[in-house]
């Protein structure tokens, strides 16, 4: 089975996006302007409106720009109106749609006095974050993999961000492409956002052993594939794009890495096992070794059966990153509950 031909669930996670206007102006909307010391205007900006979400989980930032001509979404579509997140169609027409219908009738805010609303062809995308989760043994085996993940980051030498259970891939430090990977299980948990504690709960026991991967897509990304505006997006289109850019992910196109445990390293000499902890870190052995002596390690290290070439990381569990996280493995069923108390949407 071909990756874009995979049952796998895509969701849709966090948006941004504009549209244009005459004279819009939300309730309680302060304006800063900055003035010349002539007293001609150099600067004018009008301060955002949150509006919350269901249980609060999941709030929308909406702010008019350039003198009311352009209006600026931020919004976890699903999340602000189910209440969460972390399962969700991935209809982004449908999405919007109902995001503008909702501001409109929250602000009472309208494109011009002679308009009522936008069309999808008006709709213009300035970020799409899509997901996928895979369901894994245990949350030992969540972390575990993050933790490899986070060594793909350091041997691709490429921008990243990380902390404990979380990884952040973001080469061009994120002005195109991210990518994210974390268990969602205990992000939930210790997530503060969501005020209904039972379905919390719920959610956080139904998503053990889950490990979301994101991709987020900005404008120059999205407009490089034809699909910076509404109007260009459709579920398999969505798909398609999610799928090629995740076989594109580092760990797709990195050596295997070779895991290992303290025993295997009891038969080499105390040398070559300084060599072999020097390169599980991710270091270029050549930073602590001259070329010569590299050389010669590398021949011993062969006879042994380690490839100096590989990605080696230490390790009590053998984790092939590029079996496990296939697309084709990742979950393809919505939990029914969500659908049945309303906190996912029913299709139309």
């Amino acid at each position: 089975m071909k990756q874009t031909e995979s049952t796998a669930i895509i969701g849709l996670d966090s948006i941004e996006f504009t549209v244009h206007g005459e004279g819009m102006c939300l309730p309680k909307n302060g304006v800063v302007k900055l003035y010349n010391e002539d007293g001609t205007l150099k600067w004018s900006g009008e301060n955002a409106i949150v509006i919350k979400g269901r249980f609060n989980a999941h709030n929308m930032t909406v702010r008019t720009m350039a003198g009311g001509t352009r209006l600026k979404v931020s919004v976890s579509p699903y999340g602000w109106k189910y209440g969460q997140n972390a399962f969700t169609p991935v209809d982004l027409r449908r999405a919007t749609r109902g995001i503008l219908r909702d501001i409109q009738k929250i602000t009472g805010l309208r494109p011009s006095p002679s308009k009522h609303g936008w069309d999808d062809t008006e709709i213009y995308l300035d970020r799409v974050d899509l997901n996928v989760f895979h369901r894994l043994p245990n949350e030992d085996i969540c972390s575990e993999v993050v933790r490899q993940i986070k060594h793909v980051a350091v041997d691709a030498n490429t921008t990243a961000h990380m902390r404990r259970n979380y990884v952040l891939i973001a080469p061009k430090d994120g002005r195109r492409i991210a990518r994210r990977s974390y268990p969602k299980s205990p992000e939930i948990i210790e997530s503060g956002k969501c005020n209904d504690e039972a379905l919390k709960q719920r959610l956080a026991k139904e998503l053990v052993g889950h490990l979301r991967s994101e991709i987020q897509f900005r404008r120059e990304a999205l407009a490089e594939e034809g699909l910076d505006r509404v109007s260009d997006w459709t579920k398999e289109r969505a798909r398609s794009l999610f799928a090629k850019h995740y076989l594109a992910y580092g760990l797709f196109k990195l050596p295997r890495f070779k895991s290992f445990s303290a025993e295997v390293l009891v038969d080499l000499p105390l040398a070559i096992r300084r060599a072999v902890l020097i390169k599980s870190t991710g270091v270029d052995p050549v930073i602590a070794y001259s070329p010569a002596r590299w050389k010669k390690i590398s021949t011993i290290l062969r006879k042994a059966g380690w490839n100096p070439d590989e990605s080696w990381l230490p390790s009590e569990t053998e984790i092939n990153l590029q079996d496990l996280l296939k697309l084709d493995n990742a979950v393809d069923e919505i939990p029914q509950w969500l659908i049945d108390e309303g906190f996912y949407p029913k299709e139309k």
